[in-house]
């Protein structure tokens, strides 16, 4: 059922390989998004409003 087997009692539950992961990798990717989103509707209201 299981493809590897438990972590160690001594280990964490909250490993440095998956903050960086969370918060560098897919940090950036969301970050990259809105961003990209935020000006995507700055420019369509733009060339609404000067019509």
């Amino acid at each position: 059922m299981m493809s590897r087997p438990p972590r160690p009692r001594s280990q964490g539950v909250i490993s440095r390989d998956m903050l960086v992961r969370a918060w560098g990798y897919l940090g950036l990717v969301s970050a990259a998004l809105v961003l990209l989103t935020f000006f995507y509707v700055l420019l369509r209201s733009a060339r609404t409003s000067a019509r």
